[in-house]
C-alpha cells in the first residue's frame, strides 16, 4: 500500500487495470472508492465546522449592523434636536461609519468562505487532495 493523492491513485489504477485479473481489479477500484469515501467523509466534516464558523459569523455581523444602525438614528435623532455638540457628533459619527465597515468586512470575509464551502461541495475529492498536496502526511493509503 502507498499514500498517494487521489487523482494519482486514480491514474495508477487505470494504468494497472489492463494487466490484472479482475479479482485485483476489483480489489484496487474498492481500496480506491474507500480512500474517496474518507476522504469525502473529512470534507463533509470541514465543511459542517465552516458553515457553522460562517453563521455564527454572520449572525454577529447582522446583529452589529443593527446596532450599528439603531445608533445611527439615535445620533440622528439627537443632532436635529441640537443636544449633541458637532465634535462629539462627527466623532459618533466617524465611529459609527468604522463599526459598519467591521461589520460589512465580516460578512464579506462570511461570503468568501461560503463560495469555498461551495466550491468544496462540488467537489470533495479535488478539494482533499489539493490539501494533501500542501500537507503530505495527509494522503490516504491506497492498496495497489
Amino acid at each position: 500500500m502507498s499514500r498517494r493523492l487521489l487523482a494519482e491513485a486514480r491514474q495508477a489504477l487505470e494504468d494497472l487495470l489492463p494487466s490484472v485479473s479482475d479479482y485485483h481489479a476489483n480489489r484496487y477500484r474498492q481500496s480506491l472508492k474507500a480512500a474517496e469515501q474518507e476522504a469525502a467523509r473529512l470534507a463533509s466534516q470541514h465543511i459542517e465546522a465552516q458553515s457553522e464558523a460562517v453563521q455564527a459569523a454572520r449572525d454577529q455581523a447582522l446583529r452589529q449592523l443593527t446596532e450599528t444602525r439603531d445608533a445611527f438614528q439615535e445620533l440622528a435623532r439627537l443632532g436635529s434636536l441640537g443636544r449633541i455638540s458637532s465634535a462629539d457628533y462627527q466623532a459618533r459619527l466617524a465611529d459609527l461609519k468604522s463599526e459598519q465597515q467591521n461589520a460589512e468586512a465580516v460578512l464579506d470575509k462570511a461570503q468568501a468562505e461560503v463560495e469555498l464551502i461551495s466550491a468544496i461541495e462540488a467537489d470533495p475529492i479535488q478539494w482533499f487532495d489539493s490539501l494533501a498536496q500542501r500537507f503530505p502526511n495527509m494522503k490516504l493509503e491506497v492498496g495497489f
